[in-house]
């Protein structure tokens, strides 16, 4: 099979979003497949992309030139109409090159646009394509005509793919139409399955929650984290909450936790090695605002910590409040401290529920995630 990925991920190099199409690219090319992957091009490329090209898939590196133009073409072109800047974008010569048996295109949101201008050149080309959708935007502002749009391009799909059931049903409420042609295929952790849970660290110096994801406070919650911890009362507990990754609003978080006064909130960067964080920290704490399938969540419950986490992305199918953590509303910092506030008072608990975690997760997660998602994409139309 001559297979198509295409990621609409043009903002950063390397996200979560990332995980589960790169693993079926990667394995359905051990298969046999010619698998061709387009994706926006990065200097330097992540190791994430740069293990594709390892594995033996043919990159497709996305990007927009801009035109030189002369002295005398600008002027004449400010003369005649105003001068517009020219680039020459390269995205559709993969398309032109080659005609794909198939393509996957991954979203990292539900609603981007560039989505539509892939579906319907596809649909043109007759080309069948399956849409693998990693986030649902809960807060979007959808018109009838972007509704419309978008309902065809998903209509056309062979299957929609999504990593939640919760992002499933927002998808159609907020445009109005039933997905007949749709999957739930949860993202794959990264990590290696485990047979019992970390080795739970000592309290001696106080209780630690760790917070992993990127540095992006209106999607992942920092902002209310921070309202949280600048209460009295956290000032003066011995719970001290470590924020692991990076991202575009870093000095932002920084320069609030100064102005807060918080002494307990810390920023630690990106750690690739999940067993270093686990292996300090006692629970996990999640205060998104949306999500697809949070990966950090799964591997917090696969290390065996209880978690702390807003009702997003089927966190309310995991996780089961007081038995294997706390579930609090979405934007809303009385309602995340009220869990905070749980989780203290339970703390001595925290070794137990976070074995409750580590079952719950080897339960109801998929054993391969990626190897469904690839036998999907082989299934005859």
């Amino acid at each position: 099979m001559n297979i198509l990925f295409i990621s609409t991920n043009d903002h950063m190099p390397w996200g979560g979003s990332e995980v589960l199409w790169t693993r079926a690219a990667l394995a359905m090319a051990k298969r046999g497949h010619r698998v061709t992957a387009s994706v926006r091009r990065w200097d330097p490329r992540h190791k994430g992309i740069e293990a594709l090209a390892q594995g033996g898939v043919v990159l497709h590196e996305r990007e927009r030139v801009a035109l030189d133009h002369s002295r005398w073409q600008k002027a004449w072109a400010q003369w005649r109409q105003g001068f517009v800047r020219q680039f020459a974008d390269n995205r559709w010569s993969v398309l032109d090159q080659q005609r794909p048996d198939l393509a996957v295109i991954s979203l990292g949101d539900h609603l981007d646009e560039p989505f539509l201008q892939y579906a319907e050149r596809l649909l043109r080309m007759q080309v069948p394509y399956v849409v693998v959708v990693q986030l649902v935007h809960p807060y979007a502002d959808v018109t009838d005509e972007l509704a419309e749009r978008f309902i065809k391009a998903y209509a056309g799909a062979r299957q929609v793919v999504f990593v939640s059931e919760q992002n499933r049903a927002i998808a159609e409420l907020q445009l109005g139409h039933i997905f007949t042609n749709a999957v739930v295929v949860p993202n794959p952790i990264d990590a290696e399955r485990a047979e019992a849970p970390l080795a739970f660290p000592s309290t001696g110096q106080g209780h630690r929650l760790a917070m992993v994801g990127a540095l992006t406070p209106f999607h992942k919650g920092h902002d209310v984290v921070l309202q949280v911890m600048a209460r009295p009362k956290w000032k003066q507990r011995e719970l001290y909450v470590d924020l692991f990754g990076d991202g575009r609003a870093r000095n932002v978080i920084e320069r609030n936790i100064k102005a807060l006064g918080i002494e307990r909130v810390r920023l630690c960067g990106y750690e690739p090695d999940k067993q270093v964080i686990w292996g300090t920290h006692h629970a996990a704490l999640f205060a998104s605002r949306m999500e697809g399938l949070s990966l950090a969540l799964l591997e917090a419950m696969a290390f065996g910590r209880p978690v702390i986490a807003t009702t997003v992305g089927d966190a309310q199918r995991f996780i089961r409040d007081g038995e294997n953590g706390y579930l609090a509303t979405p934007g809303d910092a009385d309602a995340l401290d009220a869990a905070m506030e749980r989780a203290w008072e339970n703390r001595s608990a925290w070794q137990t529920m976070g074995s409750a975690a580590f079952e719950t997760f080897a339960r109801m997660q998929p054993t391969d995630p990626v190897q469904d998602l690839v036998q999907l994409l082989e299934r005859p139309a």
